[in-house]
């Protein structure tokens, strides 16, 4: 009895525990819980809440400040266009500084809490406030965190998020929090504006964005406010070969590549100068870098500049070096300015921007002179650094190029106009309306217990879920429990004679790799293809690889040994399974699995690991596999047990099986 209070002690820990949601059960249980949460807060808007019954339109912009960013400065220029049309309010998480954009909306500042817990709260329950106070009908955020206010806020408004930013990329420098805010964001607001095709389609195929739902505008280039910029007089004595780069000083925006790659530039050009304007965590990193390369008279760090446009205008081109982008406002605002642009083809934006709002699924391998600047790959290695390097002395020695791409930044810079990208946004906040939630929520909720308890395609589930980590498969835990079990099943094989082994749900093929030095006919089937690439490009000796399901394997030749490493609980069917693998097996040859024991605390155990599998999981797990249901398995398909044990402190379990000639099928029966 203390053992099984343990055991549901344990899982219900597993349950609350928030990464292990996030890692193991896919994010299914915090969906639920969110879904409940959302479904009864709005719920109660709806009935306590009076609807905004005239036609006026009240409109709310969300950002965490308005200071030193793309997204900030979009958000404040949004504000001061909609406030012509609309009655607009701006709300920040930060108080006004010297150094905010202008916005002429009015502005309220969240009261700040410390703890985490109660600062989410807090937030929430004040942006409610606010929507009820002033009536708002669109409520249009930006970023993550406050995307994801944004949406669990929701009062009776048309919610509007602003993605500007390669997420997909962006998550792996964050955390799993980071990643559980966008998939919610995205999942529950009404409208979602991105800033590029490509990142439209990032998001369709990695978040399952609806496309009806997500529209592209870009960023738009406000020249009159450029050009007032330029007036300013400052006396800069830059040099005439003086290439600028504006961003923070991140790894994302890949400074520390371009200073090397700049090394071999000023050894071809002696004059040439870097200037980068931009400040950030890595401005002590940089300055050694700098240093290193002997650098110092050539490359400055000039911190964050608030008119960054008159250091523009005495540049001869500028280039872009990030690793990922959204949209690279600063590259328009230089075009505008009429800088030649020299850019990685990073995802996303700069390719559509320099070859005429194309979006082509291609990286560029070498140099190309695009419509309206040059893309170079990313900058990673030695080459593609020599390729950025032979770019910008092309551009600082050859005045023709540089004067033809100086002409097509600014005609290209005129296309991104202030007044058809408001257009764009007021178009999208006419035909957003507030939808009736109780009707919508509730429609979500009956098709999450609908998917709960639909019979699922495990062998589909299974082949998706290995898909998608096959790439990474060897660095993750998945690994590590594999390996375990592997390891049990060749200690065992030390014991046996055989001449050829198949491998059934072989992942990506350590087993046979162990085997591979000997002299052995080895055969791997799994289920992914995409696990069969990668043991394919590990080029395993004396060993061959199908793609197939092991209830229906494509070979003709028989084998001494099957080995099954933690794959049999991924079988509908085990008694289809273990026929074929009868078939494929010599007169007295061994069947070995090795896979986990459900079974430690008895039925209810096995009841819970089976309802758990069947209706939250959606890895492929579709059934409770334990040493005991095995045993009965391999007597009723003729397989004589010679062997059992557990290991790994009775989690998992190990047996081998004999196959029974046809001579003794009858006895056996």
């Amino acid at each position: 009895m203390n053992n099984l209070k343990k055991y549901i002690k344990r899982k219900i820990h597993e349950i609350l525990d928030f990464k292990y949601t996030l890692i193991r059960w896919k994010e299914n249980i915090c969906d639920y819980i969110v879904s409940i949460y959302i479904f009864f807060t709005r719920f109660l808007n709806e009935i306590f809440f009076r609807k905004n019954k005239s036609n006026s339109k009240n409109i709310m912009i969300l950002v965490s400040s308005l200071k030193n960013g793309g997204a900030e400065r979009v958000a404040a220029n949004l504000g001061n266009e909609l406030s012509k049309k609309y009655n607009v309010i701006l709300v920040t998480l930060s108080k006004p500084t010297e150094n905010d954009y202008k916005c002429n909306a009015k502005r309220i500042v969240l009261k700040e809490e410390k703890r985490k817990l109660q600062y989410f709260n807090s937030v929430i329950f004040q942006l409610r406030k606010i929507k009820k106070e002033y009536n708002i009908t669109h409520c249009i955020s930006f970023a993550n965190k406050m995307n994801y206010f944004n949406v669990i806020s929701k009062v009776n408004e048309a919610d509007i998020i602003s993605i500007r930013n390669f997420i997909s990329l962006s998550e792996k420098e964050n955390d799993y929090e980071v990643h559980y805010m966008n998939t919610i964001s995205i999942k529950l607001a009404q409208k979602i504006i991105v800033v590029s095709k490509e990142l439209k389609e990032d998001l369709i195929k990695n978040y399952n964005a609806k496309r009806g739902k997500t529209y592209v505008i870009y960023n738009y280039v406000d020249n009159d406010f450029i050009n007032e910029c330029l007036k300013e007089k400052k006396d800069l004595k830059l040099g005439n070969n003086t290439v600028i780069n504006v961003g923070r000083l991140d790894k994302q925006k890949n400074q520390k590549k371009l200073i090397e790659a700049f090394r071999l530039v000023v050894d071809k050009v002696k004059d040439a100068k870097l200037i980068i304007l931009g400040s950030g965590k890595l401005y002590d990193e940089l300055e050694k870098v700098i240093k290193k390369n002997k650098l110092t008279h050539n490359v400055k760090l000039l911190g964050y500049k608030k008119n960054p446009f008159i250091y523009m205008k005495k540049s001869k081109c500028f280039v872009l070096s990030s690793n990922y982008e959204g949209f690279p406002n600063s590259m328009l605002e230089a075009m505008s300015v009429g800088l030649p642009i020299i850019s990685c083809d990073c995802s996303s934006g700069p390719k559509e921007i320099l070859s005429s709002f194309e979006f082509i699924d291609e990286k560029v391998n070498n140099v190309k002179y695009c419509d309206y600047g040059i893309l170079t790959p990313l900058l990673q290695n030695k080459k593609s650094k020599e390729m950025m390097a032979n770019a910008i002395i092309e551009i600082l020695t050859n005045n023709e190029l540089s004067e033809k791409y100086s002409n097509l930044s600014k005609e290209r810079a005129l296309q991104f106009n202030k007044e058809k990208q408001i257009d764009e946004w007021i178009n999208i906040i006419e035909i957003s309306k507030a939808e009736n939630k109780f009707i919508i929520l509730s429609r979500k909720i009956l098709l999450k217990i609908k998917k709960i308890f639909t019979k699922k395609d495990y062998i589909k589930l299974s082949k998706e879920f290995f898909n998608i980590k096959a790439n990474d498969y060897d660095n993750t835990d998945l690994k590590k429990y594999s390996m375990n079990s592997c390891n049990i099943i060749l200690d065992y094989l030390e014991n046996i004679k055989f001449k050829s082994l198949l491998d059934v749900g072989c992942g990506t093929g350590y087993l046979l790799s162990r085997l591979s030095n000997r002299n052995l006919n080895l055969v791997g089937v799994d289920l992914s293809d995409k696990m069969i690439d990668v043991c394919n490009s590990k080029n395993i000796k004396n060993t061959k690889f199908i793609c197939a399901s092991s209830d229906n394997i494509p070979c003709k030749n028989k084998f001494d040994v099957i080995t099954c490493s933690e794959s049999f609980h991924h079988y509908p069917d085990e008694n289809k399974v273990l026929r074929e693998i009868y078939r494929l097996l010599n007169d007295d040859g061994y069947f070995i699995i090795a896979d986990n024991d459900d079974g430690k605390y008895g039925m209810i155990s096995v009841f819970f690991e089976n309802f758990y599998n069947r209706h939250f999981k959606s890895t492929g797990d579709c059934s409770a596999s334990t040493l005991k249901r095995t045993k009965y398995l391999f007597k009723r398909n003729n397989f004589k047990v010679i062997y059992s044990s557990k290991y790994a402190n009775n989690t998992h379990y190990f047996i081998v099986g004999k196959k029974i000639g046809k001579e003794n099928e009858k006895k056996n029966n």
